[in-house]
């Protein structure tokens, strides 16, 4: 949400998404990066709040650069805690927990991560923290020249309604905000479509594998049920 992070730079906060900005409109891609989150802000607690977020990439990633080697941070647990990962994603994924508020930048110690209020539910596994995948520069200038599709009929109102209130059980039951579930985009591509089979749900936009198999199920039910009563 492009509202909350403008608002968190001010020192200011809004607790769910605004959904109006064209990031809540047309979120782009997210997954459950609870681990992630607990990797970084790990590394936060052990360095006691010392390392900036490029020295939390490369004790992440198993680096024995100077800077790392010199205050001994090679010898933290979480050393090469996240090898899988690249460098660019860590900083990446460590801008995101700045944005959202579960980190902060003490500019005046030179750029050092600082745990928020917000840090220690995650790092005690009792919050979820949804991060938006990482796409490399290639990947996002090649997603900006593909065409763009003819909009598409946005579907029954009252069913977009019904979509939306099987959206928010879902997302209060995972403790998410309601856009990490289903954006409203896809919610009416939903309506529109109307999906009845596994195969036709994963061809609405917005919808990838890990949904399909999680949400798609219980949306199906709605839809058919939908349908069904229109006859």
């Amino acid at each position: 949400c492009r509202r909350r992070v403008l608002l968190a730079y001010f020192g200011e906060s809004l607790p769910e998404p605004c959904g109006h900005c064209d990031m809540c409109e047309n979120p782009p891609e997210t997954f459950d990066g609870t681990i992630v989150a607990q990797k970084i802000l790990s590394v936060v607690c052990r360095t006691g709040e010392r390392a900036t977020l490029r020295h939390c990439a490369l004790i992440l990633r198993g680096s024995h650069a100077q800077e790392i080697v010199d205050p001994l941070w090679h010898e933290l647990r979480t050393f090469g805690a996240g090898a899988e990962l690249r460098f660019e994603e860590w900083t990446e994924y460590g801008a995101q927990l700045v944005n959202a508020g579960y980190a902060s930048v003490a500019y005046d110690r030179g750029m050092a991560l600082q745990l928020t209020p917000l840090s220690s539910p995650v790092l005690r596994g009792e919050v979820a923290v949804p991060l938006v995948k990482f796409r490399s520069f290639e990947e996002r200038k090649a997603a900006a020249v593909q065409p763009k599709t003819p909009p598409a009929n946005d579907g029954d109102p009252a069913l977009v309604e019904r979509l939306k209130e099987i959206r928010k059980k879902l997302a209060d039951e995972h403790s998410v905000p309601a856009y990490v579930i289903f954006s409203d985009k896809t919610l009416k591509d939903m309506a529109s479509k109307l999906p009845r089979t596994d195969s036709q749900f994963r061809q609405v936009h917005g919808v990838g594998e890990v949904k399909a198999e999680g949400y798609g199920p219980v949306f199906l039910r709605a839809i058919s049920e939908w349908l069904d009563a229109e006859r």
